[in-house]
Formats: structure tokens, sequence, C-alpha cells
């Protein structure tokens, strides 16, 4: 299984993560630490294509990385992306329907 992200991904994680609360539950020295670990084990997909599909326009570039990255799944929370069920060959599934498919 590849995991992939975009630089997009990867600047909105760290301003969501870094927001004042979540600070009581991770500290700067964790996040970086996380990143440190799992970037190498990521794959990074340059976006290329747009995409103005999705009822938040801010989501777009995710559909965006799902084209672009070929992917099988793309695992979200969020109902603006869910409600759309599939972009391409790509399923949005919530992570439990995910872990259904990956363990079944």
């Amino acid at each position: 299984m590849q995991i992939v992200y975009s630089q997009e991904l990867l600047l909105e994680y760290l301003e969501v993560i870094s927001r004042t609360k979540f600070r009581k539950f991770v500290s700067k020295s964790q996040i970086s630490r996380f990143i440190s670990l799992i970037l190498p084990r990521l794959s990074e997909i340059p976006i290329t294509t747009a995409v103005q599909i999705s009822r938040d326009k801010d989501d777009d570039y995710l559909l965006a990385l799902a084209l672009d990255s070929n992917a099988d799944f793309l695992v979200t929370g969020d109902d603006d992306l869910l409600v759309l069920k599939q972009i391409g060959k790509t399923k949005i599934v919530k992570m439990s329907e995910f872990q259904g498919i990956i363990n079944p």
C-alpha cells in the first residue's frame, strides 16, 4: 500500500495541528518528530490537475491529489468530500469503511 501527500496537504496539516486548541495535546517538538518519522514513508505527488467539484473549494486540492496520484481511496471524515462518493477511480470513504475494506 502506498500513501501519498502533496505540499498543500502537508501545509494544511501543519496549520491545523499547530492551532491553539491542540497545544495542550501536541507539542511543537512532537509535531516535528511526527513529520520527520512519517514523511520518508509517504510518496509526494505534485498536484497538476485543476478541480472545482467540492462544496468546499478548499477541499478541491484533495480531489486533485486523488486524481493525480491515481489513488484507489481518499480516506476522510469531511462530509463535503464524502457526499461525492467517488472521483475518477478513487472511492471516497470514511476511515471505518476503509478499515473494513483492507481488513475484511
